[in-house]
Formats: C-alpha cells, sequence, structure tokens
C-alpha cells in the first residue's frame, strides 16, 4: 500500500513538473513569435523576406557580455553562451504571422550564397536574412537577437538588437557590436 502512494506521489510530481515545463515552452514560443514579428516589422521591403531556415550563430563573448551587464539580464554567461553553440532551432513558418516572409532552406540559401542558377524553375532573390533565436533576460523584459543581412558574396551586414518588452510588443533599445563583410 505504502509503495502505491509512494508511485502515485511520484506520478504527480511528474505531472505538475511536465505541465509547467510545457506551459514555459509555450510562454517562450509566444515571446519569440511576438519578438521576431517586431523585428520582422522593421525590415523595409515592398517584396518577399527571405529568412534563412538555419538560425544565425551565437552573439560573441564581449558583446553578449556588455549586454548581459548594462541590461541587467540576471542569466549565467556561461550556461547561456554554450546554449547559443547548441542551438540547432530552424525556423518554421509557425514564427512568422507575416505572409510576405519564405523560409529560404539550406539548400536556397547555398544556391543564393554560391551564385548558382536557381533550380526547379524557381526564382530567388539574391537577397536574404539570418537571425538567432532570441536570449531573453530572466524577468523576460529584453531580449537579445543577432541578425544578419545577406547581399552577395562580398556584401552583407549584421548586429545585435536588444529589445525591451512594452506591453505586447517589443522596442529596439540598441542596435550594436556591428557586423560588416
Amino acid at each position: 500500500m505504502k509503495t502505491r502512494i509512494q508511485l502515485a506521489i511520484a506520478s504527480l510530481i511528474y505531472l505538475t513538473i511536465g505541465c509547467k515545463s510545457d506551459s514555459n515552452y509555450e510562454a517562450k514560443n509566444m515571446l519569440t513569435k511576438s519578438l521576431v514579428s517586431t523585428y520582422i516589422k522593421s525590415i523595409d521591403s515592398q517584396g518577399m523576406i527571405q529568412i534563412s531556415q538555419s538560425s544565425y550563430g551565437p552573439v560573441n563573448r564581449d558583446c553578449l557580455t556588455e549586454i548581459l551587464n548594462k541590461y541587467k539580464f540576471e542569466i549565467p554567461f556561461e550556461e547561456t553562451f554554450q546554449a547559443q553553440e547548441t542551438d540547432t532551432i530552424a525556423w518554421s513558418k509557425e514564427f512568422f504571422s507575416n505572409d510576405s516572409v519564405k523560409i529560404l532552406s539550406s539548400r536556397e540559401r547555398s544556391s543564393i550564397s554560391r551564385d548558382i542558377a536557381p533550380f526547379d524553375g524557381e526564382t530567388l532573390d539574391k537577397t536574404f536574412y539570418v537571425i538567432s533565436k532570441p536570449i531573453f533576460s530572466k524577468d523576460q523584459n529584453f531580449a537579445i537577437l543577432k541578425k544578419y543581412f545577406f547581399c552577395g558574396g562580398r556584401c552583407g551586414q549584421g548586429s545585435v538588437l536588444v529589445y525591451k518588452k512594452k506591453g505586447n510588443g517589443w522596442v529596439l533599445q540598441e542596435d550594436i557590436c556591428p557586423i560588416v563583410s
């Protein structure tokens, strides 16, 4: 009898923790969607916006240190840095509420990057954006998003964006750590 009670308690604890982590996952997804939507709206484009399916690499150590200290993210640096390096997010249409966003597969991205003729009769614009998975502060009031705009073999620019949550939206606080090629 005692074993059954322990098993029942263990099951309840497992379900409670599992539900909390699922709701945390959903909350993080909603934050990510709203942040990415804010970023996409900031892109001045009359046509289709092409986004690489694979996310951008980690924010470099110096830049990340500066942001975490300045904006009081209150998250462990090493853990955050390591998580970025092992992150394998693949962007999908579910994260973009804008109908004028095209998600580029790795094959399409390679074709553009190497200036190879289009395949399957599809014409691709020779530009695209690459964005990172956001890093949120512990209180989820700030977020870091690394972005890069590719416009040819010797043309590109990027930076790290710091956003602050305001109501249900996000406001750009700073555009730092520029990358130019």
